[in-house]
């Protein structure tokens, strides 16, 4: 792996354990924006939910959540406490599994097209 790709996974994790911090989000896309064509590699890391995702650099979203640990975390919320354990969830438009992966542990099915 690259030096480049390190240090953006480092400075990714580190950001994640600063729960606090204002613009975590808008800089991981800006230094994703800079740096993506060089980050060998998809990110592999753990949402503040729990939940492990495995996402490519390629997607701005991938970079937002790999520097905050978090996406739409509120829907994801609403949606594990209204979908009834056991039942089956349409994931429909479905991208890099931001809903899918989380409410996996919920239900019995999901299906994205």
């Amino acid at each position: 792996m690259t030096l480049t790709s390190q240090l953006v996974r480092l400075v990714a994790a580190g950001s994640r354990l600063v729960p606090g911090l204002q613009g975590r989000g808008r800089v991981g896309m800006l230094i994703g924006h800079r740096y993506a064509s060089r980050v060998q590699r998809d990110f592999d890391f753990r949402m503040r939910m729990g939940h492990r995702m495995v996402v490519p650099t390629s997607s701005s979203q991938s970079w937002r959540a790999a520097f905050t640990g978090e996406y739409d975390d509120e829907i994801i919320r609403f949606l594990t406490a209204h979908v009834a354990p056991g039942g089956l969830v349409l994931d429909i438009g479905a991208s890099l599994g931001f809903y899918t992966v989380p409410l996996d542990d919920f239900i019995n099915y999901i299906f994205t097209p």
